[in-house]
């Protein structure tokens, strides 16, 4: 389970800590403090980064079901159990999209207007799809899983190729018939 929450600045100093894994899909980079996901990206090809190992337990289990996206896509939407909190840097709009696209099963799809009506603001469709593109937790918040109405897929933060992979992969695993429907 997801849960997102606001971002709480404080003066306070904290520790943060970062892990960056490949996977089929590119290197995904994480950043967590503690007991919370602060960043969840796919890292341009150019970037060389090479993996992190940390002591972080939140990132060790998250690095850990990256090793194999199929296993990462069970563990995110729920199979496990394991509870998540991602803080995030969003307006209260932003926080009621993303919990909008969570509530997307695994290997289906919505739309930025579904997803506008379900916020009882039809007429909200751009201001949707801004917040779709604002969000920085890749996987996490699976916004590669909203489309536009005609089907067509739309862009994508991390590229529109890596979008269509993603949902293909997600449409084709075996277990999406047997474990989540």
């Amino acid at each position: 389970m997801i849960q997102i929450e606001k971002y709480n600045h404080s003066n306070e100093k904290l520790t943060a800590f970062i892990a960056c894994k490949s996977t089929r899909f590119g290197k995904i980079s994480m950043i967590a403090q503690q007991q919370s996901i602060l960043f969840c990206s796919f890292l341009s090809p150019d970037v060389l980064l090479n993996e992190v190992h940390i002591n972080n337990p939140l990132l060790q289990v998250m690095s850990g079901f990256t090793d194999e996206m199929e296993r990462a896509f069970q563990f995110i939407d729920g199979v496990n159990n394991q509870k998540i909190t991602l803080s995030c840097h969003a307006t209260d709009f932003q926080i009621a999209v993303w919990n909008e696209i969570l509530k997307t099963p695994f290997g289906k799809t919505t739309t930025y207007k579904k997803i506008a009506m379900s916020l009882e603001n039809e007429k909200s469709i751009r201001a949707v799809g801004a917040a779709v593109g604002a969000n920085e937790h890749a996987i996490l918040i699976p916004c590669h899983r909203v489309l536009y109405s005609d089907g067509h897929s739309g862009k994508f933060r991390w590229g529109s190729d890596l979008k269509i992979q993603l949902l293909l992969t997600e449409k084709n695993l075996p277990f999406v018939h047997s474990q989540l429907f």
